[in-house]
């Protein structure tokens, strides 16, 4: 019988990213580690998300015992690298505020009201899409749709473009694209003309490479990073801008496969189908809680509060904390804060 190596959740391969964890957090894990390595625990996978073959049941017994004594050591950062949000303000004396109020729709029914009444663009139509300029063929459109239209665009075209390389060293990427008369980057990703000792030496990535190709591009395609930005359009269509980190739990229960998570999400969908309650939930047994999913989700946060990026980072918190803490809850609403700012009604940062 073969097993059945569910990734990101084996207690045995999350010891060694929770000993990385405390090393830069500022747990001293040194008597943890030695106990570890000594029954003859191994490092955390170095790429994919499980070891290849499960350990002995004594020494999976260990990685539990351990992961929740790392969490009990007391940590130098903690004090200076807080999550709750009002820390986090009281540390930041240059909050931002909305720069024209006018901007901003009611809470309770901005995710709606966007949901209902944002024009679709007519097939075709994409490719004269500018931030300032509406599709053609359609009526005019106000500016802030048309830039969040360009938005969705760029986010979609990213994560297109990443797709086939990822978990690539840049090496080889650039090694890739300089082969085919792509670098600087200007197009997709192409396999034609490439030589194959390069293909050997650096794979596409074997889910996207079928999809996301010059050659097999047919859109885009179902992705999890892309995933979240309609689940929290969802969100806000559901619960509008007050909306609580439960619910969002709750939605990703209700509609999010828990085999389409990875690394801090996943370990957060378990801990809620376990009963803990967030933000508890980002912290029992969860490594990657300053990783960058949280970043990753938070592009719609700033979609809905175009030129209000307090508003948009404290959105961004309040989801990032059903999965991360202190700098993987910062980045998300850096990165909230920052496309809030550039949608705003000037355009400036």
């Amino acid at each position: 019988m073969t097993d059945l190596r569910v990734t990101w959740v084996q207690p045995e391969d999350l010891i060694g990213h929770e000993l990385r964890q405390a090393s830069e957090d500022g747990r001293d894990a040194t008597a943890v580690a030695h106990r570890w390595h000594t029954a003859g625990g191994a490092p955390a996978p170095p790429r994919a998300g499980a070891s290849q073959t499960p350990p002995d049941p004594r020494l999976r017994a260990l990685a539990e015992e351990l992961l929740d004594e790392l969490a009990g050591l007391p940590s130098t950062r903690e004090r200076y690298e807080p999550t709750d949000l009002a820390a986090i303000r009281s540390a930041c004396p240059d909050w931002p505020t909305a720069r024209d109020a006018r901007e901003r729709p009611d809470s309770r029914t901005a995710g709606a009201r966007t949901a209902d009444t944002m024009p679709r663009p007519q097939s075709g139509a994409t490719a004269s899409v500018t931030p300032d300029r509406p599709p053609s063929g359609q009526a005019p459109v106000s500016l802030t749709v048309a830039r969040l239209h360009a938005a969705w665009l760029g986010r979609a075209a990213g994560c297109l473009l990443g797709k086939p390389v990822e978990k690539l060293p840049l090496r080889g990427i650039r090694a890739i694209a300089r082969a085919t008369g792509n670098w600087p980057l200007h197009t997709w990703f192409t396999a034609e003309g490439l030589p194959p000792d390069l293909a050997d030496a650096y794979p596409w990535n074997r889910r996207s490479a079928p999809t996301s190709l010059a050659e097999n591009i047919d859109g885009m395609p179902e992705d999890d990073d892309l995933n979240y930005s309609v689940l929290n359009l969802l969100l806000l269509q559901r619960h509008g801008r007050d909306f609580t980190t439960s619910d969002v739990g709750r939605l990703w229960l209700d509609e999010l496969p828990a085999g389409c998570t990875f690394t801090a999400e996943r370990l957060a969908y378990r801990n809620l189908l376990c009963g803990i309650e967030p933000p508890h939930t980002a912290r029992y047994r969860n490594p990657f809680r300053e990783w960058i999913g949280a970043a990753i989700r938070a592009d719609p946060h700033g979609w809905t509060h175009p030129g209000d990026p307090g508003a948009a980072a404290a959105q961004a918190h309040r989801e990032a904390t059903l999965t991360h803490t202190a700098n993987g809850v910062y980045s998300a609403m850096f990165v909230a804060a920052t496309i809030a700012a550039a949608a705003g009604p000037t355009g400036t940062g």
